[in-house]
């Protein structure tokens, strides 16, 4: 449990969605499988975003 306290906030949901991305895909869910795969794009790319900030002032 300590391993997913301390993980990144976006990276937790990513694996959540992942994992209820694997489960729904298996049920034939067609719907939830699009809006997890969506939520996923969308927080990868917040995810990147944050990752690419660079402080205030600092360049290179």
């Amino acid at each position: 449990m300590k391993f997913f306290e301390n993980m990144d906030p976006i990276e937790r949901e990513i694996m959540i969605l992942k994992a209820v991305l694997g489960s729904v895909s298996l049920e034939g869910m067609k719907r939830a499988a699009e809006e997890c795969e969506s939520e996923i794009a969308k927080l990868e790319a917040k995810r990147h975003f944050k990752s690419t900030l660079k402080p205030k002032g600092q360049t290179g």
